[in-house]
């Protein structure tokens, strides 16, 4: 009879060994997995921040690849130029570009507006001017520049730009991108 009641159960020293034991592993699996939500969060984040950006750089790219000349300084102050900086701001770009979903010519220009990159779009033959925003509020850019090489027809040099990108997405997720794009068509006197 004294041999059952020994091995009847456990001590208490027993048991709170055990709690503690397990309250570790639990802790442990819970640190674990919060980390995980957290470094998926940041890098759905990040991807999101550059598909935005992906998208705006290629829409931006192809509009200053097919900028014109502006032979008539309709659209820019000087006549003979490719783009030039809005106000001498490098943080805004102006160009002519056929528009062809209106069939005209465009007065375009770049803009950056309160962290948010702006489109807006002058028709030279009504002069409506329609303004769209190119990045969500999502995205923050605290940085937009448009560095200008042989904008002028008074040089030997190809029209290109730079573009350069310092935003900020959700979680704190932070990005700095650079670009060059070359005007598609030759400069040459005209």
């Amino acid at each position: 009879m004294d041999n059952v009641k020994n091995k009847a159960g456990f001590t208490l020293v027993e048991m709170i060994v055990g709690i503690t034991i397990f309250s570790i592993i639990l802790s442990a699996v819970a640190g674990l997995f919060a980390t995980s939500l957290k470094a998926q969060r940041s890098n759905l984040a990040v991807e999101e921040s550059l598909s935005q950006t992906s998208y705006v750089l290629e829409y931006m790219s192809r509009a200053l690849r097919m900028a014109k000349k502006d032979l008539s300084a309709s659209c820019l102050s000087l006549r003979g130029y490719n783009y030039e900086n809005t106000n001498n701001d490098t943080s805004k770009i102006k160009f002519i570009k056929f528009d062809y979903s209106q069939n005209y010519d465009a007065c375009y220009e770049f803009s950056l507006q309160g962290g948010i990159l702006q489109e807006s779009r002058t028709s030279l033959q009504t002069g409506v001017k329609t303004t769209q925003n190119l990045t969500s509020a999502n995205l923050a850019i605290n940085q937009l520049v448009f560095k200008l090489t042989g904008e002028n027809q008074n040089n030997d040099i190809q029209p290109r730009v730079v573009i350069v990108l310092n935003l900020a997405g959700r979680e704190n997720s932070q990005l700095q991108i650079q670009t060059t794009v070359s005007q598609r068509n030759l400069d040459v006197n005209e």
